[in-house]
């Protein structure tokens, strides 16, 4: 099983639950997220955005538009009215490859999310499954 997972840090978690599946492999724009498990990792290339530990660009997104994955997971910094939004256009942009090449698609919102509308559209609910996470502690 191949899955996608965004740059966002509320999807930080995930790796750690991953390592007890057999199968899984990860597709990646974050640095931080092959760190953090034994799950094989492929990270795309493109330009270095620091204050989010990715990659973004031209690069990147043609990268995502010639692979594939089963499930993915984002986030987001609003949802409001059933939109998925986010103030970054570079990040808006992967994810939105990402979620085009992807069977299944999840985003992990925490509770202090919704209600809030950024620039820049990713999804909407018709195409995308919310989970509502707790705030990090």
């Amino acid at each position: 099983m191949m899955i996608f997972i965004d740059s966002s840090s509320t999807c930080t978690f995930l790796p750690q639950f991953l390592s007890d599946f057999e199968g899984i492999s990860i597709i990646t724009n974050s640095i931080i997220i092959p760190t953090l498990t034994d799950v094989p990792c492929t990270v795309i290339g493109g330009n270095f955005l620091s204050s989010d530990m990715c990659l973004v660009g031209p690069t990147a997104v043609a990268a995502v538009k010639d692979l594939h994955a089963d499930a993915g997971f984002y986030s987001a910094m609003g949802i409001n009215d059933g939109i998925i939004t986010d103030a970054n256009e570079d990040q808006s942009v992967i994810r939105r490859e990402m979620i085009k090449n992807c069977d299944k698609n999840f985003f992990l919102l925490t509770e202090d999310k919704f209600g809030k509308a950024f620039t820049y559209k990713i999804s909407d609910e018709n195409r995308s499954t919310i989970i509502r996470t707790k705030e990090k502690s």
